[in-house]
């Protein structure tokens, strides 16, 4: 296969989780297994974890409730570091290093992070909470449409250049730069908001002048495929090879390809240090000679020809796009979104809100008729208080557990109002035709229990002259107490005991019990790699699916992935009230 043929290879063919977004580090030998000084990092207890968003190879990312004041709670990110990692005290110090750096970061493209420090006896760090969708997600959605206009993805750019100019320009208290290279610059970290905003994420394997005592020389940091040469044969980095990852996302943004991408790791090094770089063009027709021309330096393997700076590469790119007759406007990029999320937008306010309603932190928001999906961005699993992690399935229940108490209490007012209807019913009939019987009639058609439940007085004919056999000899004292009526044709008194009769059943539990719910269970269903799930000819989403609401019973999944051509089916039982959790492969 050709570097041009394995280029072409479909863009974003990677899981959609977040545990990917995280880089594994080395580790070390020798380091000290002792407990990491905790006494000298801030309590976080104000914090409350919520849900876990994912997990990587050095921390595990929570949603988390933030006490800003007495019973306000706002959203934020807590990254925490594994159990195992936080008795290491090297790992510790690496781990707070980036959270120093990151607090001396703030711009409107990069993260935010708050703080950090120590919570439940683990380091944490505390960052903004955003709703939106990464860009690789983006991406695919926007191809699955024929594209990303190319002023869209442009603006995008010059937004992640901005931030990361702002990081490599940063200096510290006493005026020294900090010169930090993110060197892992790829669409999964860049950020895409609902409303527009576009921020620079995961700065954990940055590196800044002040940290060289701390990084292992010969480690190949970064995703394979977006870092630059120098950074692929672990070579010095400096900004200019976050400079080539931003070319990289640039040019997969504007062709919906991908640029460097083979059978193996190894493989997509060999193209990112050897292979042939095509133009934008020969994948997407219509791409302006402006932009190949900046591709083309950005792009360069010798990083002295390529941008010194991200801020002389988004010049070129913001004066195209005012000679293009375009502006670089957030409620562009938030009206795409929008348009492309609309579902999952909903779903992601609404899961948030009611893992922080439930969480007694703030009141829900208007429930939607949807349950969340896969292709929100939050992918939820709920830890238990002082455990590490938590069972999904666990967790799909107790997000159920608010819809079934509405649906129960709806039940037991519906049957208690069945029940006040059928009274009010026979006590408005019984007044209606009271005054045609005797004064004691009433009484006796209803007083004795065995006429209740008595069969024969149920085939009585109204217009029958013949009285009905006697039905058994307990009865006899209520027939006994009836007065003959004068015109026997009418026989008003042999219709009370049938109605005695219906209002003893209608009372009666069993009668009650019969108002059933339809029978509904629920379904959680995740596949590597990503399929589109189908039931009984109808397309529940995408995987990870959450909580999608199922009838009972067997039922066939139809399984597809159309950008690896596998189709598949796959049987399942879902019970009733209950949630089923399938983790398949397909591959």
């Amino acid at each position: 296969m050709s570097s041009q043929q394995r280029a072409s290879l479909p863009f974003a063919d990677d899981a959609p989780s977040l545990a990917e977004l995280t880089p594994v580090v080395p580790s070390f030998s020798g380091a000290a297994a002792n407990t990491a000084p905790q006494e000298r990092f801030e309590s976080l207890e104000r914090y409350k974890l919520l849900a876990r968003l994912g997990q990587g190879g050095m921390a595990e990312v929570y949603l988390a409730a933030w006490e800003v004041a007495p019973f306000v709670h706002r959203p934020v990110v807590i990254k925490r570091l594994h159990a195992h990692f936080n008795e290491d005290p090297r790992l510790v110090e690496m781990f707070l290093d980036e959270a120093r750096l990151l607090t001396q970061l703030d711009h409107p493209h990069v993260v935010k992070t708050l703080e950090a420090g120590v919570l439940e006896g683990r380091c944490c760090i505390a960052m903004e909470y955003l709703e939106g969708q990464p860009l690789h997600r983006l991406l695919r959605r926007a191809n699955e449409r024929g594209g990303l206009a190319a002023h869209v993805a442009v603006s995008i750019a010059i937004s992640v250049l901005d931030g990361l100019h702002y990081s490599h320009e940063n200096k510290d208290t006493h005026g020294r730069p900090l010169e930090i290279v993110h060197r892992d610059v790829s669409p999964q970290n860049v950020f895409v908001s609902n409303d527009g905003q576009v921020k620079v994420l995961d700065f954990g394997i940055a590196k800044a002048n002040s940290q060289e005592g701390h990084t292992a020389t010969g480690i190949v940091k970064g995703k394979v495929g977006y870092i630059a040469p120098e950074q692929a044969r672990a070579e010095h980095v400096d900004r200019r090879a976050d400079v080539w990852s931003a070319g990289v996302v640039l040019w997969e943004s504007l062709t919906g390809a991908r640029l460097f991408k083979a059978e193996s790791d190894a493989a997509t090094l060999g193209l990112t240090l050897q292979g042939q770089l095509p133009s934008a063009g020969s994948r997407r027709p219509g791409i302006p000679q402006e932009l190949e021309t900046v591709l083309t330096r950005a792009l360069q393997r010798d990083p002295g020809l390529r941008y010194q700076t991200a801020g002389a590469m988004r010049k070129d790119l913001e004066n195209w796009l005012a000679r293009a007759g375009h502006s670089r406007d957030a409620r562009v990029i938030g009206g795409l979104m929008k348009d492309l999320f609309a579902n999952e937008i909903i779903e992601q306010q609404r899961l948030v809100s009611v893992l922080m309603a439930r969480s007694d932190c703030t009141p829900p928001a208007p429930a939607s008729q949807r349950s969340p999906s896969s292709t929100s961005a939050l992918y939820v699993k709920v830890p238990q208080s002082g455990a590490t992690s938590a069972d999904l399935t666990r967790m799909n229940d107790q997000m159920t557990e608010l819809g079934k108490r509405h649906r129960r209490a709806f039940r037991s007012v519906f049957a208690l109002l069945a029940a006040f209807l059928l009274l009010a019913s026979v006590t408005v009939f019984l007044v209606v035709t009271g005054p045609r019987a005797a004064p004691q009639a009433p009484l006796a058609a209803v007083a004795p229990a065995p006429v209740a439940v008595a069969p024969a007085p149920v085939a009585v004919a109204p217009h029958s002259d013949r009285r009905p056999a006697e039905p058994q000899a307990a009865s006899s004292v209520s027939h006994a107490s009836i007065a003959k009526p004068e015109h026997a044709a009418i026989q008003p008194r042999r219709a009370a005991k049938p109605v005695s009769a219906v209002v003893s059943a209608a009372l009666m539990p069993s009668a009650v019990g019969t108002i059933a719910a339809p029978s509904f269970g629920l379904l959680t269903i995740d596949t590597s790699p990503w399929s589109i799930v189908s039931a009984n000819g109808k397309t529940l989403g995408q995987t990870p699916l959450i909580g999608v609401r199922l009838p009972s019973g067997n039922h066939v999944l139809l399984l597809k992935n159309p950008e690896q051509g596998i189709e598949t089916s796959y049987p399942v039982m879902i019970e009733n009230g209950k949630t089923t959790v399938r983790r398949i492969g397909i591959e």
